[in-house]
């Protein structure tokens, strides 16, 4: 953990249900930005369980995958095939690959008013 902020990666284990420190987890009841983005990620595990499930994609990736790309990781075709026509997906992804945190990128989506998937 870092003297700021629970690292993201802890956090993404967090969201897939590993658990916490009791440092980290101190942290996290004082810390609205690593809630924020501990909830943000519990999200993307449900949404990417119901798409797993249904097969398809209804709206957005998830900001979670989209990071996850930015940093090397694959994304699969249906989610492939949504970035290579989605501006604001692109934009999103484009951000990322920049941004030296997901706060961060959390943080310019909710200032620009868009929706955190």
């Amino acid at each position: 953990m870092s003297a700021d902020h629970i690292l993201t990666e802890q956090v993404f284990k967090a969201a897939e249900g590993i658990d916490l420190t009791e440092a980290e987890i101190g942290h996290l009841r004082g810390c609205a930005d690593c809630r924020e983005v501990l909830s943000v990620l519990t999200r993307h595990n449900r949404l990417r369980l119901q798409k797993l499930a249904v097969g398809s994609l209804r709206d957005h990736l998830p900001i979670a995958e989209i990071w996850g790309h930015a940093r090397g990781s694959d994304i699969d075709g249906v989610y492939q095939n949504h970035l290579g026509k989605c501006d604001q997906c692109t934009d999103v992804l484009a951000f990322c690959r920049v941004s030296t945190s997901l706060r961060q990128v959390i943080q310019m989506l909710k200032d620009r008013g868009l929706k955190i998937e």
